[in-house]
């Protein structure tokens, strides 16, 4: 699939037991802004957003400054329909001067 243009605002990751189901969660939640204005019938501008990606790609930000521009990869999986898509990476991470 093509890489979309985004601009991420923040990276953090987690790893915890869910109380309820006893499972361990572990991941990297990216904070990040598609590129992309929208304009639609109900809602103009940019929309924030959050990926969860593998655990071990948060070291791939540390010491960045942030935000950065980036490539976002991603698959589509129509068997869910909730979330058809999914980000599975970012590459060409860039700083942004604001």
């Amino acid at each position: 699939m093509d890489a979309l243009q985004v601009m991420i605002l923040g990276v953090s990751r987690f790893d915890f037991t869910d109380e309820r189901t006893k499972k361990q969660l572990k991941g990297t939640s990216v904070h990040y802004v598609q590129l992309t204005h929208t304009a639609e019938a109900d809602k103009f501008g940019y929309f924030p957003t959050k990926a969860t990606i593998p655990y071990e790609d948060f070291e791939a930000f540390r010491g960045i400054k942030f935000p950065l521009q980036a490539n976002a990869e991603w698959t589509l999986d129509m068997s869910n329909k909730r979330n058809p898509v999914k980000i599975t990476g970012f590459t060409n991470l860039e700083n942004i001067i604001l």
